[in-house]
C-alpha cells in the first residue's frame, strides 16, 4: 500500500450508520419516549442477551462495514463500527498488517470488540481491545458526536471499553495495527499433566512467548485434574518459511452443520474419547512447526454453526478471571464444582491475564482466566453457575459479560467495584436511559 492516507473501497455500498439510526430522534427536543429504548448489535457472538433490546430497537450493524481509510506511515486503520475481524485480516493481512489483538472468533464487529473490551490470547503482553484503539465517535442520546480517546473525552473513551453498547452507539473507530510477514505462526505444544504445572507453563518466562493459552481436558480428575495442553506462538517470519510454502495461507472453507445433533450425540463418554484423542494428537509432536493463523487464533470458525454440536438446548460457557494471589485455587474448586455436579465440560481454556486497564467495567485483570463450555441441557447447569458466582466471588474475581446470559445483581455488583464510577457516566450522557438491553435490565 502507499505511504498515504487514502480511502479504501469495496465496503461502500450501504449508508452510514448515523443515516440508518436518523430516523430515530436522539434530540432534546422532544426525546424518546419513555418506554423506548435502543442497542446496537454487531454479529450476534455474545453468548448472552447484551444486544437484545426488550422493548424497543435492535441496531444492526452489519451492513455498516466500511474500511474508511488507511495511513501506512502511521498503521492506523479507520473503520466503521459494523466492520469485523475477518474483514480487516483478510484486506491487510496479505499486505503485511494484523491486528494487535484478536478474540476466539474473527466473525465479531469491531464496535463489538469495544463494548466488551475483547481480549486474545497475549493479554499479558499486548493487553486487551483497548490497548489498540486511537479513538473512536461515538453517538449518544442526545443526538450529539463525540469523537473519544485518552486525550479527548477520556471518561467516555474509557466507559465505552466493557460498557457493552450502553454509553452510545458506536460510529466509527480508528486502530493501531501491526507488522507481520506472513499468515502462519510458528507454534509448539507442551503436554501438561495436572493444573499446577499448567500454572507453572502460563507464568515462567523461560516457556512464554508471544500467544500463550492451555487447553484442559475437562474431564480429567484427582491427579489429573487440569492436565492438557499448553500452546505457545509468535508470528512467522520469512526466514521461518520452506520455500515452497506461500506466506499467505489459502482461505479455508467452513464446515456447516445441517442440523443441531439429536439429544444424546454428544455425551460423557464421547466427550472423554475425544478429549484423549485431541491431547493425543497435539502433544505428538514436541518441536515449533507452523499453524495458519485461522487454525491458531480461531479454531472454532471451522464449523460454521458449532453450538449445533450440542444439540437443540445448545450449550453456555462461564468465563471468570481471578486474580494471581488466589487464580489456582479457585479454578481447581471451579472444576471440580462441576464434575461433582456431573456437568460434562466438553471444552476449557486458561489464559494468563496482564494488569488491567482504566476502564470501569473492562473484565481483564492481573491473573489467570477459565472458560469452560457445557450443555444447557443438564439440569443442574444453571445452578451450578450460582455456585460458581459465589467462588469467583470469594476469590476476587468477575465473570465476562460477554459471554453471560444470566449472573445475578447482586453477583455483577459484587464482581465490578467501580460500577458506580461507570453508572455516574452512564447517567451524565443518557439520563433516560435510552441505550438499554436486556442484560442491562438484569444487571442495573
Amino acid at each position: 500500500m502507499p505511504n498515504s492516507k487514502q480511502t479504501l473501497s469495496g465496503f461502500g455500498r450501504y449508508p452510514t450508520l448515523e443515516t440508518q439510526v436518523a430516523h430515530t430522534e436522539f434530540s432534546s427536543t422532544p426525546a424518546l419516549p419513555h418506554n423506548t429504548c435502543v442497542i446496537s448489535r454487531g454479529q450476534g457472538r455474545s453468548y448472552g442477551d447484551a444486544a437484545i433490546a426488550p422493548s424497543g430497537t435492535t441496531l444492526l450493524t452489519e451492513r455498516a462495514n466500511r474500511l474508511l481509510s488507511f495511513n501506512a506511515s502511521t498503521e492506523i486503520l479507520t473503520v466503521e463500527s459494523g466492520c469485523t475481524v475477518s474483514d480487516i485480516i483478510k484486506t491487510f493481512g496479505p499486505r503485511g498488517w494484523f491486528l494487535p489483538v484478536v478474540p476466539g472468533t474473527q466473525h465479531v464487529s469491531i464496535g463489538g470488540c469495544v463494548a466488551a473490551d475483547a481480549h486474545g490470547k497475549n493479554h499479558h503482553h499486548q493487553g486487551s481491545f483497548a490497548s489498540s484503539v486511537q479513538t473512536f465517535t461515538l453517538l449518544t442520546a442526545d443526538g450529539q458526536r463525540h469523537r473519544c480517546s485518552r486525550e479527548e473525552n477520556a471518561n467516555i473513551f474509557w466507559a465505552t471499553f466493557g460498557g457493552m453498547g450502553l454509553t452510545g452507539i458506536i460510529l466509527e473507530v480508528s486502530l493501531q495495527l501491526r507488522r507481520i510477514e506472513t499468515g502462519w505462526i510458528q507454534t509448539r505444544h507442551t503436554a501438561v499433566n495436572n493444573l499446577e504445572q499448567a500454572f507453572v507453563l502460563l507464568s515462567d518466562d523461560n516457556n512464554d512467548d508471544h500467544y500463550t493459552i492451555v487447553w484442559l481436558d475437562g474431564f480429567a480428575k484427582s491427579k489429573k485434574l487440569g492436565q492438557g495442553v499448553f500452546m505457545r506462538g509468535h508470528h512467522a517470519e520469512k526466514p521461518d518459511m520452506p520455500a515452497e510454502r506461500p506466506l499467505w495461507p489459502k482461505a479455508k472453507k467452513a464446515f456447516r452443520l445441517p442440523f443441531p445433533l439429536p439429544t444424546g450425540c454428544l455425551n460423557s463418554a464421547v466427550g472423554k474419547i475425544t478429549n484423549q484423542l485431541y491431547r493425543w494428537k497435539n502433544t505428538l509432536n514436541t518441536t515449533p512447526f507452523l499453524q495458519t493463523y485461522q487454525d491458531f487464533f480461531f479454531p472454532l470458525d471451522s464449523i460454521v454453526n458449532w453450538p449445533a454440536l450440542y444439540g437443540k438446548k445448545g450449550m453456555q460457557q462461564y468465563q471468570c478471571c481471578l486474580p494471581e494471589t488466589c487464580a489456582f485455587e479457585g479454578i481447581k474448586q471451579l472444576l471440580q464444582l462441576f464434575q461433582q455436579q456431573g456437568i460434562p465440560i466438553y471444552l476449557a481454556t486458561l489464559k494468563r491475564f496482564g494488569e488491567g486497564n482504566e476502564a470501569p467495567l473492562s473484565f481483564p485483570q492481573a491473573g489467570y482466566t477459565l472458560a469452560l463450555d457445557v450443555p444447557l441441557s443438564h439440569p443442574k447447569t444453571l445452578d451450578c453457575f450460582a455456585e460458581s458466582d459465589d467462588i469467583v466471588l470469594a476469590h476476587k474475581g468477575r465473570v465476562y459479560l460477554a459471554k453471560d446470559a444470566r449472573l445475578s445483581k447482586e453477583a455483577f455488583q459484587g464482581m465490578y467495584p467501580r460500577l458506580s464510577e461507570w453508572l455516574t457516566i452512564k447517567k451524565a450522557l443518557d439520563p433516560q436511559s435510552y441505550f438499554k438491553s436486556a442484560l442491562s435490565e438484569r444487571l442495573l
